[in-house]
């Protein structure tokens, strides 16, 4: 008999947690996200993880609500791709709730086969590669701190949109100087004209590698391109590029893409989309939300079809419930390459 468990486990941030879009509501303290178990008959079950995705829509509600309505005797665990290709015409979009879904079709039916999740999907095995290592927006009498975290990684990723900008930026300049630092605006520069400004200053600054979604993602196609045209740093999307169907588009106005599972809906979307961006000269980059260990241990899964890693979400709580990253010295590996699926382990917490 099919079944699915699910519950919700609310992840601490080790610091209060930023961004451009949440500057005004203070930021937030944790992060509601969502974990299953699914059965399909007897043995092994497979895991996943739907952390809540604001930005469009989607709050652990809709997330569990999702899951409650999910057709059990629709899903096939010898035919993960089968089985989403069904989903779309039986149940509303979630790409969240998919994506945990996705997930624990793909850890199933890996573990059954006895191969490593990249195994069973024709991947090669997963080296080790250094994750940036983010900074949320902080006033500055907390920066210290964050900064004494961030000392062992060589990857920096800097969230600006806030009051102390320049400050945060010049601060870690000083006190880390050889760290390769990456920005993310979350959308914050409401036209090219005040993207170019911190563009150019960022620039000046120097050891910054690009810069993430300088501006909201429905800001007039000029302005985009009179942006990537006068850019002096490479541009990446992230709230601009969710499915392959909007790649075209930031081909045109953006050098890489940030291919997040939560966000594009698991594994499977998650190929499709590294393939369009890759078929139109565009880098890639594996994100990550707010969440443990099983979900970015899923994606580290995907790495070597990657430029650049952002898998530090299970790096930025303090009760991660799974074990399947290694992280030294800012480098991730499978804490366990050999084990089949996921290779991830439940530590409780």
């Amino acid at each position: 008999m099919n079944r699915l468990e699910y519950w919700t486990h609310p992840l601490a941030l080790r610091h209060r947690w930023t961004i451009a879009t949440s500057v005004e509501q203070g930021g937030r303290t944790h992060s509601e996200n969502v974990f299953l178990r699914l059965h399909l008959g007897d043995g092994p079950c497979g895991q996943g993880e739907a952390p809540p995705l604001m930005r469009y829509g989607q709050n652990t509600e809709d997330i569990v609500t999702w899951l409650r309505r999910l057709p059990l005797r629709e899903l096939d665990g010898k035919d993960p791709s089968g089985t989403l290709a069904r989903l779309p015409a039986l149940m509303p979009p979630c790409s969240s709730a998919l994506c945990a879904l996705d997930t624990a079709l793909h850890d199933l039916a890996a573990t059954r086969a006895g191969k490593p999740l990249y195994s069973s999907l024709d991947l090669p095995a997963p080296r080790p590669q250094p994750t940036s290592f983010s900074i949320g927006i902080t006033d500055p009498a907390a920066l210290p701190a964050k900064l004494g975290e961030a000392r062992e990684y060589s990857i920096l990723k800097v969230k600006l949109g806030g009051p102390h900008d320049r400050q945060t930026l010049e601060e870690i300049r000083r006190t880390l100087p050889r760290s390769l630092l990456r920005v993310d605006a979350n959308e914050a520069w409401k036209n090219a004209r005040e993207a170019l400004a911190h563009i150019g200053w960022l620039a000046d600054l120097g050891g910054v590698e690009f810069v993430e979604q300088p501006m909201p993602r429905h800001v007039a196609p000029e302005q985009w391109r009179r942006l990537f045209a006068r850019s002096p740093l490479p541009l990446y999307a992230d709230e601009s590029i969710q499915t392959p169907g909007d790649i075209s588009t930031c081909a045109a106005v953006f050098h890489g893409i940030n291919v997040k599972l939560s966000k594009c809906g698991g594994i499977q979307p998650a190929l499709a989309l590294i393939r369009a961006a890759r078929s139109h000269g565009l880098k890639i980059m594996l994100g990550c939300m707010i969440e443990s260990s099983l979900l970015s241990t899923a994606a580290f899964h995907l790495s070597s079809l990657a430029d650049h890693l952002d898998l530090d979400g299970p790096l930025l709580i303090s009760n991660d419930p799974y074990r399947g990253l290694a992280c030294r010295a800012g480098v991730l590996s499978l804490a366990d390459p050999a084990s089949p699926g996921l290779g991830v382990r439940h530590e409780g917490g």
